[in-house]
């Protein structure tokens, strides 16, 4: 089986994460959105398409990811909840 890159210009649920609940990655701008459990949404800039594919790969702790790699990133929230 052949591992594909996930998706990018389209929000996909996470279901293995007690913190992350859906992402999507921005290809025009470089940027990770973030949704956790809340519905607070949260943008991380300057993030190379890499970046993103090592946030989605199988086996990672999306929130681990997130607190130790992401917020290295100049990073906001977002202004919805969704």
């Amino acid at each position: 089986m052949v591992n594909r890159p996930p998706p990018r210009n389209q929000r996909i649920k996470v279901s293995d994460s007690s913190l992350v609940a859906s992402a999507m990655y921005d290809d025009a701008a470089d940027r990770i959105f973030v949704w956790d459990h809340h519905a607070t949404q949260w943008i991380f800039e300057d993030c190379a398409p890499e970046l993103w594919e090592l946030f989605m790969a199988p086996g990672c702790s999306r929130g681990e990811f997130l607190m130790n790699v992401l917020k290295m990133h100049r990073f906001r929230r977002g202004n919805t909840k969704e």
